[in-house]
């Protein structure tokens, strides 16, 4: 039951998250309190001390990364909602996964994408120029242009059916 529910909420914010790239407070909210009241059945005391603890493991963790700006309140949320169904263990390595596969994700993003192309250009004309001009020219008007973008689901997905089947927790 715990299994299926889990890949019902990674389906869902899947689907949300690349639709919208937001993920529903009621998705998030009905998987953490599913998944704590199944553990409670399932398991009384001890089930609820597992589902409690991967919530907060989940929860504190992305809260981290919300703070210095890399994931959404959504993304917070949900790794609490996969703590409560799958516990510590299971959200740690999803989240150390998704973290590996949303840098591989932002890599191809970066090397495929045109304003990153312009900018190493502009960069290397700017370099040249300084190194040219014995440096009496600034490096100045390199600035950072908009964000790039992708869901974070992008990368939960797969981590999630990584840890599922090929990890140990």
């Amino acid at each position: 039951m715990a299994g299926g529910l889990l890949l019902f909420l990674l389906a869902s914010a899947f689907i949300s998250d690349v639709r919208s790239m937001k993920i529903p407070n009621r998705l998030t909210a009905c998987g953490t309190i599913a998944g704590t009241l199944w553990h409670i059945c399932s398991g009384g005391w001890a089930g609820l001390a597992f589902s409690v603890t991967g919530l907060l493991a989940g929860f504190l963790t992305m809260l981290i990364l919300y703070g210095v700006g890399a994931v959404g309140a959504g993304d917070v949320k949900l790794f609490a909602a996969i703590g409560a169904i799958a516990g510590t263990g299971f959200t740690l390595y999803c989240l150390i996964y998704s973290l590996l596969y949303a840098a591989v994700a932002a890599v191809i993003v970066l090397i495929v994408s045109r304003p990153f192309l312009s900018r190493v250009g502009g960069i290397l004309i700017r370099l040249g120029l300084y190194v040219w001009a014995g440096g009496q020219e600034g490096l100045g008007g390199i600035k950072r242009q908009g964000k790039l973008k992708f869901p974070f689901m992008y990368a939960v997905l797969p981590a999630g059916i990584t840890v599922w089947f090929f990890v140990d927790y």
